[in-house]
């Protein structure tokens, strides 16, 4: 089932998660569908806040503990679980999910943080991208004039554009997020980077078709263009 809220719902969830990372000195970022609103895109809405998180195994039983009492699936096992098989993607090994810790928050349900590791095996290109988003991040402020590290937007884009293509371009949200990214940003954002990221993650004919405003056909779709402007 898909929930659908306001950002003011969620922003605690947000706020709270970032402040135990600051406290923990754990390098984060909030990526995804908040990453998208908190750059200009205000009329997005989502039930989970996604980060990117470089959680080491020290940080294991402060970080349970500092969630356990707000948030289910806070329990050591669990977030060791995830530790161990974002070890076996860096070793060559895949599974159907990435690697993440999925936190349920206690007072409300329907809401999440999704909370996901880095899985880059040493000097690989994902590697790399990885180790370039944590040094592109930026600070933002939050709803309680509070700075938080957000992804940048160029990186926000290239993370869509990889949802987009696991999606195999099925996602009108995804497509939607992209275009409305790009038409807020488009003169300021680092073209070189993102052409030199494209090509280095397989992405080039979607980011051209992104950068045209024409949608690629999802599969099992009549032979239109989608375009935002």
């Amino acid at each position: 089932m898909s929930y659908s809220v306001d950002f003011a719902q969620l922003y605690p969830i947000v706020a709270l998660v970032c402040a135990t990372f600051e406290r923990l000195r754990i390098t984060y970022l909030i990526c995804g569908s908040v990453a998208t609103y908190l750059h200009g895109h205000r009329a997005r809405q989502t039930h989970d806040v996604d980060l990117l998180a470089d959680l080491k195994p020290g940080h294991v039983s402060r970080l349970s503990a500092a969630f356990s009492e707000q948030f289910l699936n806070a329990d050591i096992q669990t977030i060791n679980e995830a530790l161990d098989l974002a070890n076996l993607w860096r070793a060559g090994g895949q599974t159907v999910n990435l690697p993440s810790i999925n936190l349920t928050y206690r007072p409300v349900q329907t809401l999440h943080a999704d909370i996901f590791l880095p899985i880059g095996a040493s000097r690989s290109i994902e590697w790399r991208w990885e180790r370039e988003q944590f040094k592109n991040r930026v600070r933002e402020r939050g709803l309680d004039n509070r700075q938080i590290w957000i992804a940048s937007v160029e990186d926000t884009i290239i993370a869509k554009m990889r949802w987009y293509t696991r999606g195999h371009g099925a996602s009108d949200q995804q497509w939607s997020d992209l275009q409305t990214l790009l038409q807020k940003h488009r003169q300021q954002l680092n073209r070189r980077y993102l052409d030199y990221w494209a090509s280095e993650l397989g992405l080039t004919a979607l980011w051209d078709a992104v950068w045209r405003g024409q949608r690629p056909l999802p599969p099992g779709e009549e032979p239109e263009q989608l375009s935002l402007f």
